[in-house]
């Protein structure tokens, strides 16, 4: 019997509560509820705990989550009084801990009852939240129709008494637009001037690294790297490159219009990564600098099992935000994207180390000679593996 088996029976009788009221974190529960391995007790907590800051930003804080690391939206809703005291405290507790079910070696199976038993405060606590709001499966239907009914009613009071002057303001609206339109799709501003129209021009910053460690830091900024690459194959986009960006590395990087005016770009790509296991999760989004205005987001999970099922994800992405942008493709640079540099995993993983030793001294005129020694022995680690792998004989 393991030795959280009573914290697995008080989760299991919060998820039977649940009962399709909040079927994202009845997910997520479900799969906890039923691992039978630790490292996966751990990692589905994580989840668990992420579904509900997902929904605490977007309800209290009023934003998207975008790739921020959990702890900071928890350090967030806690100075904003968002949360009491003891529940931040085991929203950190749970977050800090369940990072290391993804390693083994840094893990003891006595860390899982903490993380169970704060897992279950807080799920207590957000059900009680969620039930101070609006809830309207909770209501019959026909008090549903009713409280509509009435709205409409008010609206249709309130509409009647103001047709006459809703004619006036319709025509008034209809010349505004036109005259907008006319000066919209002919480029001109007031003062007369053609306008500029906004270049295609962006940066990928650095991913964060959700992993509980550094370990696995180069295959994320492999990753940001790669995503980097593709989108400069394409012509209609003007791409900053990584040596540009890596001032912006860590949490404490300047907002968005600021980087994209130091960079003069006036679009932002920025994500965060986690790989555990064989498996990696990503999160990525595409934001207009000037508006700070998220364009598009998107979240992957892949379990990886060939070189060519990350080289897919990344050129999916790299895609994903060239189609954003209304940068075409070409079938030529298609092919280019959708290449698969190396069929070995063990030459790629090499190589992505050779070149995170380099990567962190760019700019540098002399690097260390110990990191230029150590870079040169993992490409030739790649190349001992794949003879054929061209990109670890430029590295």
């Amino acid at each position: 019997m393991a030795i959280w088996t009573s914290e697995i029976k008080e989760l299991e009788k919060l998820y039977e509560s649940l009962k399709g009221q909040l079927p994202d974190l009845e997910k997520e529960l479900e799969r906890l509820v039923k691992a039978d391995d630790e490292n996966m007790i751990l990692l589905y907590s994580r989840r668990c705990l992420e579904v509900i800051i997902i929904d605490l930003c977007q309800c209290e804080l009023k934003r998207e989550r975008g790739t921020e690391p959990l702890k900071g939206i928890i350090d967030k809703l806690y100075k904003e009084h968002k949360v009491p005291d003891h529940i931040a405290t085991s929203m950190h507790g749970l977050n800090d801990l369940s990072t290391y079910g993804t390693h083994p070696k840094d893990f003891d199976p006595e860390q899982v009852k903490p993380v169970l038993n704060n897992l279950s405060t807080i799920i207590k606590w957000y059900l009680k939240y969620k039930e101070t709001g609006t809830d309207f499966k909770s209501k019959p239907v026909e008090e549903i129709r009713k409280e509509i009914k009435g709205i409409e009613d008010v609206k249709k009071s309130i509409s009647i008494s103001r047709k006459k002057w809703a004619g006036l303001l319709g025509g008034l609206i209809a010349i505004v637009a036109s005259a907008f339109a006319v000066l919209y799709f002919s480029d001109i501003t007031g003062s007369g001037k053609q306008t500029k129209k906004l270049e295609k021009s962006i940066a990928v910053l650095p991913f964060f690294n959700d992993s509980p460690d550094e370990e696995n830091s180069h295959f994320i900024n492999g990753i940001m790297e790669e995503i980097l690459n593709n989108l400069q194959i394409n012509k209609n986009l003007r791409v900053v490159s990584r040596s540009s960006v890596e001032q912006y590395r860590g949490e404490a990087r300047p907002a968005i219009p600021k980087i994209a005016k130091q960079l003069d770009v006036n679009y932002i790509v920025e994500g965060s990564g986690q790989k555990y296991g064989n498996s990696v999760r990503l999160r990525v989004q595409l934001i207009e600098a000037v508006s700070d205005k998220h364009l598009w987001a998107e979240s992957y999970e892949k379990e990886i099992k060939e070189t060519k099922d990350i080289f897919d994800l990344q050129s999916k992405i790299a895609e994903s935000i060239a189609s954003e942008l209304k940068a075409i493709i070409t079938p030529e640079e298609k092919n280019l994207i959708e290449k698969t540099a190396t069929l070995s995993l063990t030459a790629y993983d090499f190589y992505l180390r050779g070149n995170e030793k380099f990567a962190k001294y760019w700019g540098v005129k002399a690097p260390p000679k110990e990191i230029l020694f150590n870079a040169e022995a993992m490409f030739k680690n790649a190349l001992e593996q794949d003879p054929g792998f061209a990109r670890a004989y430029v590295g």
